[in-house]
Protein backbone atom coordinates (compact mmCIF):
# COMPACT_ATOMS: atom_id res chain seq x y z
CA UNK A 1 0.00 0.00 0.00
CA UNK A 2 0.94 3.76 -0.86
CA UNK A 3 0.68 6.24 1.55
CA UNK A 4 0.52 9.80 0.68
CA UNK A 5 0.19 12.64 3.13
CA UNK A 6 -0.13 16.33 2.21
CA UNK A 7 1.91 18.70 3.90
CA UNK A 8 2.97 22.27 2.97
CA UNK A 9 6.72 23.36 2.98
CA UNK A 10 7.73 27.01 3.88
CA UNK A 11 7.31 28.20 0.58
CA UNK A 12 3.12 27.80 0.95
CA UNK A 13 3.26 24.86 -1.80
CA UNK A 14 1.73 21.52 -1.21
CA UNK A 15 3.79 18.43 -2.07
CA UNK A 16 3.28 14.60 -1.46
CA UNK A 17 5.34 13.04 1.15
CA UNK A 18 5.25 9.19 0.19
CA UNK A 19 5.08 6.36 2.77
CA UNK A 20 8.58 4.63 1.55
CA UNK A 21 10.07 8.49 2.72
CA UNK A 22 8.13 8.48 6.41
CA UNK A 23 9.72 4.65 6.88
CA UNK A 24 13.64 5.84 6.41
CA UNK A 25 13.52 7.34 9.49
CA UNK A 26 12.07 4.78 11.35
CA UNK A 27 14.22 2.28 9.19
CA UNK A 28 17.31 3.94 10.23
CA UNK A 29 16.80 4.11 14.02
CA UNK A 30 15.80 0.64 13.66
CA UNK A 31 18.96 -0.36 11.96
CA UNK A 32 20.97 1.26 14.32
CA UNK A 33 19.32 -0.32 17.07
CA UNK A 34 20.55 -3.93 15.67
CA UNK A 35 23.60 -2.54 14.68
CA UNK A 36 24.59 -1.85 18.50
CA UNK A 37 22.88 -4.99 19.58
CA UNK A 38 25.05 -7.05 17.53
CA UNK A 39 28.32 -5.23 18.52
CA UNK A 40 27.42 -6.54 21.87
CA UNK A 41 26.78 -9.77 21.57
CA UNK A 42 29.79 -9.81 19.02
CA UNK A 43 31.73 -8.24 22.26
CA UNK A 44 30.43 -11.68 24.60
CA UNK A 45 29.19 -11.54 27.98
CA UNK A 46 28.94 -7.46 29.10
CA UNK A 47 30.33 -5.60 32.00
CA UNK A 48 27.08 -5.82 33.86
CA UNK A 49 27.41 -9.85 33.43
CA UNK A 50 30.35 -9.67 35.79
CA UNK A 51 32.96 -10.65 33.54
CA UNK A 52 34.75 -8.03 33.01
CA UNK A 53 35.17 -8.04 37.08
CA UNK A 54 35.72 -11.19 36.91
CA UNK A 55 38.70 -11.10 34.37
CA UNK A 56 39.99 -8.55 36.70
CA UNK A 57 39.62 -10.46 39.90
CA UNK A 58 41.21 -13.96 38.62
CA UNK A 59 44.03 -11.90 37.41
CA UNK A 60 44.93 -10.10 40.25
CA UNK A 61 44.60 -13.47 42.29
CA UNK A 62 46.78 -15.23 40.16
CA UNK A 63 49.39 -12.09 39.91
CA UNK A 64 49.56 -12.04 43.42
CA UNK A 65 49.88 -16.04 44.07
CA UNK A 66 52.38 -16.08 41.72
CA UNK A 67 54.94 -13.73 43.24
CA UNK A 68 57.58 -11.53 41.30
CA UNK A 69 59.04 -14.84 38.97
CA UNK A 70 55.66 -15.46 37.36
CA UNK A 71 56.76 -19.19 37.04
CA UNK A 72 54.05 -21.17 34.67
CA UNK A 73 51.43 -22.54 36.57
CA UNK A 74 48.53 -25.00 35.16
CA UNK A 75 44.65 -23.77 35.95
CA UNK A 76 41.71 -25.83 35.20
CA UNK A 77 39.98 -24.70 31.63
CA UNK A 78 36.46 -25.02 33.57
CA UNK A 79 34.90 -23.14 37.06
CA UNK A 80 32.73 -25.11 38.59
CA UNK A 81 29.88 -22.59 40.01
CA UNK A 82 29.44 -22.50 43.93
CA UNK A 83 27.91 -25.50 45.48
CA UNK A 84 25.39 -24.86 48.52
CA UNK A 85 28.23 -25.65 50.76
CA UNK A 86 30.54 -23.14 48.99
CA UNK A 87 27.74 -20.14 49.03
CA UNK A 88 26.98 -20.39 52.78
CA UNK A 89 31.44 -20.27 53.29
CA UNK A 90 31.02 -17.46 51.57
CA UNK A 91 28.01 -15.89 53.12
CA UNK A 92 29.82 -16.39 56.29
CA UNK A 93 33.37 -14.77 55.50
CA UNK A 94 32.07 -11.82 53.84
CA UNK A 95 29.10 -11.31 56.02
CA UNK A 96 26.66 -11.29 52.96
CA UNK A 97 23.42 -13.30 53.04
CA UNK A 98 22.58 -13.59 49.14
CA UNK A 99 24.52 -13.85 46.01
CA UNK A 100 23.92 -13.55 42.70
CA UNK A 101 23.54 -16.77 40.37
CA UNK A 102 26.09 -17.78 38.18
CA UNK A 103 26.77 -20.29 35.63
CA UNK A 104 29.61 -22.81 35.52
CA UNK A 105 32.04 -21.58 33.21
CA UNK A 106 33.34 -24.20 30.36
CA UNK A 107 36.01 -22.40 29.23
CA UNK A 108 38.39 -19.54 31.15
CA UNK A 109 40.49 -18.41 28.07
CA UNK A 110 38.52 -15.43 27.18
CA UNK A 111 38.87 -14.34 31.43
CA UNK A 112 42.16 -15.86 32.01
CA UNK A 113 43.94 -16.46 28.69
CA UNK A 114 45.75 -14.20 27.87
CA UNK A 115 47.87 -14.07 30.88
CA UNK A 116 51.50 -15.46 29.70
CA UNK A 117 52.18 -17.85 32.77
CA UNK A 118 48.86 -19.19 32.94
CA UNK A 119 48.45 -22.62 31.28
CA UNK A 120 44.98 -23.79 30.30
CA UNK A 121 44.39 -27.20 30.80
CA UNK A 122 42.09 -30.12 30.88
CA UNK A 123 40.89 -31.58 34.46
CA UNK A 124 39.84 -34.69 33.01
CA UNK A 125 43.71 -35.15 31.60
CA UNK A 126 45.75 -33.75 34.33
CA UNK A 127 48.07 -36.02 35.76
CA UNK A 128 50.57 -35.13 38.80
CA UNK A 129 53.68 -35.72 39.77
CA UNK A 130 53.53 -37.56 43.22
CA UNK A 131 56.11 -35.89 44.85
CA UNK A 132 55.52 -39.09 47.62
CA UNK A 133 55.55 -41.14 44.95
CA UNK A 134 58.51 -39.84 43.29
CA UNK A 135 60.60 -39.88 46.90
CA UNK A 136 59.81 -43.24 46.85
CA UNK A 137 61.51 -43.78 43.73
CA UNK A 138 64.77 -41.99 45.26
CA UNK A 139 64.10 -38.21 44.39
CA UNK A 140 65.28 -36.05 46.60
CA UNK A 141 62.96 -34.11 49.07
CA UNK A 142 63.77 -30.85 47.26
CA UNK A 143 63.61 -32.20 43.58
CA UNK A 144 60.43 -34.11 44.06
CA UNK A 145 58.88 -30.99 46.07
CA UNK A 146 59.27 -29.07 43.07
CA UNK A 147 58.50 -31.60 40.46
CA UNK A 148 55.14 -31.99 41.94
CA UNK A 149 54.27 -28.11 42.22
CA UNK A 150 55.19 -27.21 38.77
CA UNK A 151 53.31 -29.76 37.35
CA UNK A 152 50.41 -28.67 40.39
CA UNK A 153 46.97 -27.79 39.48
CA UNK A 154 45.42 -24.55 40.32
CA UNK A 155 41.06 -25.05 40.05
CA UNK A 156 38.83 -21.89 40.39
CA UNK A 157 35.16 -21.70 41.31
CA UNK A 158 32.85 -19.41 38.64
CA UNK A 159 32.94 -16.14 40.61
CA UNK A 160 29.85 -14.79 42.12
CA UNK A 161 28.74 -11.17 43.20
CA UNK A 162 26.35 -9.82 45.70
CA UNK A 163 23.48 -7.61 44.83
CA UNK A 164 25.49 -4.46 45.20
CA UNK A 165 28.09 -5.94 43.04
CA UNK A 166 30.80 -4.52 45.34
CA UNK A 167 31.88 -8.07 46.83
CA UNK A 168 33.14 -11.22 45.24
CA UNK A 169 33.48 -14.69 46.17
CA UNK A 170 34.64 -17.87 44.83
CA UNK A 171 36.95 -21.07 46.09
CA UNK A 172 40.36 -21.92 44.93
CA UNK A 173 42.60 -24.74 45.03
CA UNK A 174 46.05 -26.30 44.39
CA UNK A 175 46.46 -29.75 44.32
CA UNK A 176 50.10 -31.51 43.80
CA UNK A 177 49.62 -34.93 45.03
CA UNK A 178 47.21 -37.04 46.67
CA UNK A 179 49.04 -35.71 49.73
CA UNK A 180 49.96 -32.38 48.62
CA UNK A 181 47.45 -29.45 47.78
CA UNK A 182 45.61 -27.28 49.84
CA UNK A 183 42.84 -24.60 48.82
CA UNK A 184 40.55 -21.43 50.25
CA UNK A 185 37.72 -19.18 49.87
CA UNK A 186 38.34 -15.99 48.01
CA UNK A 187 36.95 -12.66 49.01
CA UNK A 188 37.55 -9.73 46.49
CA UNK A 189 35.90 -6.10 47.63
CA UNK A 190 35.33 -3.18 45.14
CA UNK A 191 37.41 -0.30 46.51
CA UNK A 192 38.28 3.64 44.54
CA UNK A 193 41.29 1.65 43.75
CA UNK A 194 39.71 -1.12 42.05
CA UNK A 195 39.25 -5.02 43.12
CA UNK A 196 41.25 -5.66 46.28
CA UNK A 197 41.32 -9.09 47.84
CA UNK A 198 40.05 -8.96 51.34
CA UNK A 199 42.42 -10.08 54.48
CA UNK A 200 39.63 -12.22 55.82
CA UNK A 201 40.93 -16.45 55.33
CA UNK A 202 37.99 -18.95 55.69
CA UNK A 203 37.61 -22.13 54.21
CA UNK A 204 41.46 -23.53 54.52
CA UNK A 205 42.21 -27.27 53.82
CA UNK A 206 45.23 -29.21 52.98
CA UNK A 207 45.93 -32.59 52.22
CA UNK A 208 47.30 -34.77 55.09
CA UNK A 209 46.28 -37.76 54.90
CA UNK A 210 44.80 -39.87 51.80
CA UNK A 211 41.11 -38.78 51.45
CA UNK A 212 41.44 -36.48 54.24
CA UNK A 213 40.22 -32.63 54.32
CA UNK A 214 40.74 -31.34 57.54
CA UNK A 215 39.25 -28.06 57.19
CA UNK A 216 40.34 -24.49 59.08
CA UNK A 217 43.72 -26.34 59.79
CA UNK A 218 46.06 -24.58 57.36
CA UNK A 219 46.53 -20.79 56.95
CA UNK A 220 48.04 -20.42 52.96
CA UNK A 221 49.05 -16.84 52.00
CA UNK A 222 48.29 -14.95 48.28
CA UNK A 223 52.30 -15.60 47.33
CA UNK A 224 52.77 -19.37 46.50
CA UNK A 225 56.49 -19.01 47.60
CA UNK A 226 54.88 -18.68 51.08
CA UNK A 227 53.23 -21.69 50.89
CA UNK A 228 55.24 -24.51 52.31
CA UNK A 229 54.22 -27.62 50.39
CA UNK A 230 56.62 -29.84 52.35
CA UNK A 231 53.93 -29.61 55.20
CA UNK A 232 51.09 -31.75 52.58
CA UNK A 233 53.82 -34.02 51.43
CA UNK A 234 54.22 -37.30 52.92
CA UNK A 235 57.64 -39.63 53.17
CA UNK A 236 58.81 -42.70 52.18
CA UNK A 237 56.62 -45.95 53.63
Amino acid sequence: MRLNTEVHTDSGLARQITGAEMFRPLAFIAIAALTLFADQAAAGPSETTGAGDAAKIYAAFLDGWTGEEKNPINVAIVADAPNAEALNEFSDCADKPHWMPVEPIDDLTGLIGKLAYVRLVDPGTWRSRDPAELIAKGATIESAVDSGFDNGLATFSAIVFDASHTTAAFTFSFVCGRLCGSGRTVIYKLTPAGWVESDKQCGHWISRAQGGRPGNSFTPRPNRYDINPRVGVAGPA
